[in-house]
């Protein structure tokens, strides 16, 4: 029996998580993480997806994005899924599925869960005890957001630049609430 599509309107903001099948890894060299930020640049253009907050870890991705065209999620991820699936069994001599079957997407209702849920992806590095401060992680939207590194692929969320007047103080405003979440996990 065929699975029912998903139904995805536009202009509502999405979390979506892909696992790596098996919770194998799916990013095996900085190469790889760096070509899927490639792909997602590229697809997030082609589908019009605003991307708010990411973070690729070696088995699994999260994604805080937006599609601003109706039913155009399925298709950027399925565009992405299956480019970096073929380059990465190319690249290995690899055959079969890299991802874990369907990624998952949740539905954000609520606009002041935004900035909560990009905190909690931008966390994910610690959490898993890979480095002791997300800012010592290379592959994800933090660096952007908190620190003002150069990025090609992410979209300012409303509520991020509400929170102050002026770039340095928004990043400065950002880190405060980033640390505010790691002293809650410790």
């Amino acid at each position: 029996m065929p699975r029912s599509p998903r139904i995805q309107t536009p202009d509502q903001i999405y979390h979506v998580i892909n696992r790596g099948n098996n919770r194998h890894d799916v990013f095996r060299s900085d190469n790889d993480f760096a070509e899927y930020l490639y792909l997602l640049e590229r697809y997030k253009h082609k589908f019009s997806i605003k991307l708010y907050h990411y973070v690729l870890m070696p088995n699994h991705i999260h994604l805080l994005l937006e599609p601003t065209i109706e039913n155009t999620l399925a298709r950027f991820m399925q565009g992405i899924t299956l480019a970096h699936t073929l380059r990465v069994n190319k690249k290995y001599g690899l055959v079969g599925h890299l991802w874990q079957g369907r990624y998952k997407n949740i539905l954000i209702k609520r606009a002041n869960r935004l900035l909560a849920c990009g905190r909690y992806i931008e966390l994910n590095p610690v959490r898993a005890k890979i480095v002791s401060h997300p800012s010592d992680y290379r592959w994800s939207s933090y660096g952007y957001l908190a620190e003002g590194k150069l990025s090609k692929i992410i979209d300012h969320d409303p509520l991020y630049t509400g929170l102050e007047k002026t770039d340095d103080k928004i990043r400065r405003r950002y880190k405060q609430f980033i640390e505010e979440g790691m002293r809650r996990e410790s």
